[in-house]
């Protein structure tokens, strides 16, 4: 009867009584499962921010605000190697943890993508309605990846150097009509030009057309708000849970028009490229239309992956040539070391890829690049499988979501000594300062999972520096602000890729 009286004493409280119990519930409910998260969860005995531990609220601030690979950073410098970064999630440093989280192991379960990460969900307006390479599940991704992979290998990069170096010769002779003019030079702008042409003529057989007109055309202005869309869906993710109601419909409110957008316009242009099957253009549907599994791949797929190809091979490859220039024209001798190595060939004809990859500092220098300005500079999110796994010694419950996260990975003093120093030396064995993992750094990351587009990046890259650093001697411009993201206040943001300023140069042409 006390209970029967105590609800129907209920029934006739007033509001605000009723608003003090609901408050005091909520209170109590977040009060004991805060005490749960800090004590008695599986990840209590790892350091870490205590609001963390208890809360998604500082991570997805982070994320939201473009910041997170830097405090991600501050937390790894705070508490060591292995640091809980949210109530259920541990960020590493420790140069092992790539095998032991990306890498298969035989006999064991990879680690599955995590749900919070599966960004670039299908987006039904559109008519896309499958997932890419990216986000797909472990026999899915294998699918796709195994009809993608004829247009990445061996002979199908070799093939495409000649269309690559067409676009780099006319990224060239735009930079000598600058000159020319007495302008100086936002290499970040004209770098995205170069790269985002580049990738519309393999992904679609068709060019931005960037280069041409000196301008972002609407698609390709649009990609940062695709990336910002990418950033807020995950944190959409992380509040309300993966594929939850909430979630959805959080993410119909706060997601911005960029990533509809994106895939939109990816659906129209694969889908004129697939209505003429017979081009005898060699972009990458032209080698995956000629492979016995091609069929394998559903259209939505193709267009899906599509869209992934325009993201992943321009921003990135963009990123690394801007942060590698920057970083050579603050090192000097690293700059006067590269150009030596370039300027020994007689004939711009003469870089080709197979000259360029011999030259072991220039290679030395991307790869330092990469180190020091990782193009991903976050993590890949992956969650412990079933039944529970080890990372770097540590048995972790199954569904804890773990990551190396590469801008902490490769600043941390332990992997590399003097890590904010852009030192190629020590690709090449001739560093004597310290000691460096160079495993620590994976800017392409590993496993089956592995950046399938990293010979054709490097391809583009080595022909791109070269060309340029032949014809052009490079300077900061006087009066122009520098680009210097070891500077808080300089430091670029981050969404999924880097939000980068301008970086301005007077490039004069070498005279021979």
């Amino acid at each position: 009867m006390s209970i029967v009286h105590g609800l129907s004493q209920l029934a006739h409280a007033s509001p605000a009584v009723l608003a003090i119990i609901a408050a005091l519930a909520i209170t109590s409910w977040y009060a004991v499962k805060s005490i749960y998260r800090l004590y008695f969860h599986p990840l209590a005995k790892f350091p870490g921010p205590k609001f963390n531990a208890i809360s998604e609220f500082p991570i997805t601030l982070g994320v939201l605000r473009g910041r997170h690979v830097y405090n991600v950073k501050k937390w790894h410098d705070k508490h060591g190697p292995i640091v809980r970064i949210a109530p259920n999630e541990l960020s590493f440093t420790d140069p092992s943890a790539w095998k032991d989280i990306y890498s298969s192991h035989p006999g064991q379960p990879n680690f599955p993508r995590d749900p919070i990460d599966s960004r670039f969900d299908p987006v039904e307006d559109t008519g896309v309605l499958s997932t890419d390479m990216l986000v797909a599940d472990d026999p899915n991704h294998a699918r796709q990846r195994r009809t993608l992979s004829h247009a990445f290998s061996a002979k199908a990069v070799s093939g495409q150097e000649i269309l690559i170096a067409e676009f780099v010769d006319l990224f060239i002779s735009k930079i000598h009509e600058l000159v020319d003019d007495g302008q100086v030079v936002d290499m970040n702008q004209w770098y995205n030009y170069l790269t985002f042409d580049v990738i519309g003529e393999l992904a679609f057989g068709e060019t931005f057309g960037c280069m041409a007109t000196g301008a972002y055309n609407y698609w390709v202005s649009n990609m940062g708000d695709h990336m910002v869309a990418a950033a807020v869906e995950q944190c959409t993710r992380r509040f309300a849970g993966p594929h939850t109601v909430l979630q959805k419909l959080m993410k119909t409110w706060l997601v911005p028009s960029g990533m509809k957008d994106h895939l939109s316009l990816s659906r129209d242009k694969v889908g004129k490229r697939l209505d003429i099957p017979e081009s005898e253009k060699k972009d990458f549907f032209w080698y995956i239309i000629r492979e016995k599994d091609a069929g394998n791949m559903t259209r939505e797929e193709l267009i899906a992956n599509a869209a992934l190809f325009i993201s992943a091979g321009s921003e990135t490859t963009a990123s690394l040539l801007v942060g590698l220039t920057h970083w050579l024209l603050k090192s000097p001798r690293a700059y006067e070391n590269l150009v030596k190595e370039i300027r020994a060939v007689e004939k711009a004809e003469e870089l080709t890829h197979d000259r360029l990859q011999k030259m072991n500092y220039l290679t030395a220098c991307i790869d330092e690049g990469l180190r020091i300005f990782p193009p991903v500079p976050g993590g890949n999110l992956r969650c412990v499988p079933r039944g529970g796994a080890s990372v770097c010694g540590h048995r972790l419950p199954e569904g804890v979501t773990v990551s190396v996260q590469s801008w902490s990975v490769t600043h941390d003093p332990a992997n590399f000594h003097d890590p904010e120093t852009f030192i190629p030396e020590r690709w090449l064995g001739t560093d004597e300062g310290g000691h460096s993992v160079l495993q620590a750094s994976q800017p392409f990351s590993l496993g089956p999972r592995g950046c399938l587009g990293k010979n054709l990046a490097y391809l583009e890259m080595r022909l791109c520096l070269g060309r340029l650093l032949w014809n052009f001697d490079l300077a900061y411009a006087e009066g122009k602000p520098e680009w210097t993201p070891v500077q808080r206040a300089g430091h670029p943001l981050a969404w999924i890729v880097w939000h980068k300023p301008g970086l301005y140069v007077k490039a004069t042409p070498v005279k021979r």
